[in-house]
């Protein structure tokens, strides 16, 4: 801009000077200064350069991405079977057990007369997780059996509950102590449960031996 400036000012001196040369012939038309000084103007004008706004880019903000969050949902876990447990723990006989509650007749150190013929019942809880069923029997496991006879317990015994047990027994003739063990079997002949048992004393004298010389 200073440079264009410049050359107007040097253009306008030299059309005044070229208007006061004294060897300008009488028949030239003289020329005013304003009109050199418009002359110059205008030609020094149209030289100056248009300057061409450049327009400012306008910064269309990029849109965010949102983020979609796709949920997969867990897989299904079908439960496997399972055993559905009874009341009390499974022991070593499966869901059967057995253990002595009371004894309810002839309890244990009885005296009874030789051969007398008696009943024995015994008070037993049923530990187990099933039911004794009416078919399980009681019978006998070892010891004196004293004629016993093994029987079938006739009545169903619920988990927790006691059920009452008799067998009929004969004495033996001979004087002294005796002991009779007896279980429970299920309908299969399993036995299980604690043993019970049945102890007297025969009444009478208990020979002793004779130590032999």
């Amino acid at each position: 801009m200073k440079k264009i400036i410049l050359l107007f000012s040097i253009l306008v001196l030299s059309l005044t000077a070229c208007n006061m040369d004294v060897n300008a012939t009488p028949t030239e038309e003289p020329v005013s200064a304003e009109a050199v000084f418009t002359a110059a103007a205008m030609t020094a004008f149209a030289q100056i350069p248009t300057e061409t706004a450049t327009p400012v880019e306008t910064l269309t903000p990029t849109p965010t991405a949102t983020a979609t969050v796709t949920l997969t949902p867990f897989d299904t876990v079908t439960p496997q079977n399972t055993l559905t447990k009874a009341p009390s723990s499974y022991t070593a006989f499966g869901c059967y057990d057995a253990a002595f509650a009371a004894d309810v007749t002839f309890p244990d150190g009885t005296v009874v007369q030789p051969g007398e013929t008696f009943i024995k019942t015994w008070e037993i809880k049923n530990t187990g997780g099933c039911a004794w069923e009416s078919d399980f029997a009681f019978i006998f496991s070892s010891g004196d059996q004293m004629e016993g006879a093994n029987i079938t317990l006739g009545t169903a015994v619920q988990p927790g509950a006691n059920g009452k047990i008799s067998v009929t027994l004969n004495a033996p003739t001979t004087p002294g102590p005796y002991t009779g063990f007896w279980r429970i079997t299920n309908a299969e002949g399993t036995i299980f449960g604690e043993s019970v048992y049945v102890m007297i004393i025969v009444d009478g004298e208990v020979p002793t031996a004779t130590p032999t010389p």
